[in-house]
Parts: C-alpha cells; sequence; structure tokens
C-alpha cells in the first residue's frame, strides 16, 4: 500500500512538474511530433531532413520555399531558455549556423543557394508561436543583405547600433562582427556581460546572423534585437525564404 501510495504521489508531481515545463515554455509545443516524424521515423527523406543526431535535427518548414529548422530532441525553452546564456553549455544558434550549409546542399535548385546567402534567425517570446527552441535557416532577405553589405566595414567585434529599413518599418539591432567564420558557442554568454540589461530580459530578446564581406574576408555578422517600440523581437523577418530560388523538378 505504501508503494502504491508513493507511486501515486510521484506521478502526481511528475504530471505537476510537467505541466509546469509546459508554461514556462510559452507557446505551442508542436515542433518536437514534427522533428520526431520528419527525422526519427524511420529513414528520413535527406530533402526533408539534411541533419539529425542524438541531439537535434534540422528539417523543412513548409511555410516557404526554402525555410529550415533546427530543433533540439530534447524539451528546451527557446530564447529565454537560461542555459543558451551560459558559458560552456549547448549552444543551438551556433549550431545552426555551423550547419547552414545542410540547408544550402538541401534541395537540387538551379544554381543551387550560395552559402553565404544563407542567414540564421532566432524570435522573441511576442514574435514566435512556437515555446520550443527553434532557430530558422534561410536565405537573407535581398534589401537587408544589402543594408549589411553597405554597413560591413563599421562593424568589429564590440557591439555597436545599427538601424535596418525592413518592410515593417525601421528596426533597431545591435550589431557585432565576429572574429572568425564561425558563431563562438558562448554569444549569448558574451552578451549578458556586455550588456546585462538584456540578459536580464531574455524572453524579449531576437537574434540574427548573416555573412558579411569586407575586402577578402567574409565573417558572419550578428545582430540582437529587443522586443520594444523599436524593434517587433521578429528577426525572422529578416529572412525571406529564399523566394527568388527555383527549384528543379524532384524525380518521380
Amino acid at each position: 500500500m505504501k508503494v502504491r501510495r508513493f507511486l501515486v504521489v510521484a506521478l502526481t508531481l511528475a504530471s505537476a512538474l510537467a505541466a509546469a515545463d509546459e508554461q514556462a515554455c510559452q507557446g505551442r509545443n508542436d515542433l518536437p511530433r514534427v522533428l520526431e516524424h520528419v527525422c526519427y521515423n524511420g529513414q528520413p527523406d535527406p530533402v526533408s531532413c539534411p541533419y539529425h543526431d542524438d541531439a537535434f535535427g534540422i528539417f523543412e518548414n513548409n511555410r516557404a520555399p526554402y525555410h529550415y529548422l533546427l530543433v533540439p530532441k530534447q524539451k528546451v525553452c527557446g530564447i529565454e531558455n537560461e542555459a543558451l546564456w551560459q558559458s560552456g553549455t549547448h549552444d543551438w544558434f551556433a549550431e545552426a549556423w555551423r550547419l547552414r550549409h545542410m540547408f544550402a546542399d538541401a534541395k537540387p535548385v538551379s544554381g543551387g543557394v550560395p552559402l553565404a546567402r544563407v542567414g540564421i534567425a532566432i524570435n522573441s517570446i511576442p514574435g514566435r508561436s512556437q515555446g520550443q527552441l527553434h532557430v530558422h535557416i534561410s536565405c537573407v532577405e535581398t534589401g537587408v543583405a544589402r543594408q549589411l553589405a553597405a554597413h560591413a566595414s563599421q562593424f568589429n567585434d564590440r557591439w555597436q547600433p545599427l538601424d535596418l529599413t525592413t518592410t515593417d518599418g525601421v528596426q533597431h539591432y545591435l550589431a557585432r562582427r565576429l572574429a572568425g567564420p564561425q558563431i563562438d558557442a558562448d554569444l549569448f554568454a558574451s552578451l549578458a556581460k556586455a550588456h546585462p540589461e538584456l540578459a536580464a530580459d531574455k524572453g524579449n530578446i531576437t537574434a540574427f546572423a548573416a555573412s558579411v564581406a569586407d575586402g577578402d574576408a567574409t565573417r558572419p555578422l550578428v545582430l540582437i534585437g529587443h522586443y520594444s517600440d523599436h524593434n517587433q523581437g521578429h528577426a525572422e523577418d529578416l529572412l525571406d525564404g529564399c523566394g527568388n530560388v527555383q527549384a528543379e523538378p524532384r524525380p518521380q
């Protein structure tokens, strides 16, 4: 009887913790099921799921012609996740950048999708619908790419203000050009040190990264926005789904 009572209490506690966890990740929780179906249900289609391992998968999001998502297998909240902002932890944003070539190579397209055209984004809580952490991978919107190229030479490894003209008006960001070709796994930890006021309001942060060329060097430029009157908290809008890239017909 004591064992049974213990099990009932344990299950009740587990359910309560699960419910609390669900509430902690603000937004729907559909992505883990989609990830499981597309990447882990038998042999995945290399176009629909170009990459998966024990920790996460990258799969096609059918909302746009060329739009993929990196989603962890385990339940992980989005930008507000405390671990994302701590040094030495798994940085999914950096992983998406490292593996963005999977997206560029995933579909047979006329002329291919140049890697330099690919950007990544993660939205704030107000700018997303899904609670599960997910990083968007797609082409940088053409007008945004032009603006970034025009301003590339003025940025260095210190955070500086940048105003971008978008379809939603002028959006304010902080921009930092990284020293190497990859995004540092401690990106958000370093941001927290430089701007503790942003780390104190993690849920309203949105992030974006794209390649910019300055002379012979091509390095990532990272943008950080804060949901406010000057930013929609939806850096995904800086991507365009590669709308002007035409796919070749897939074999029947």
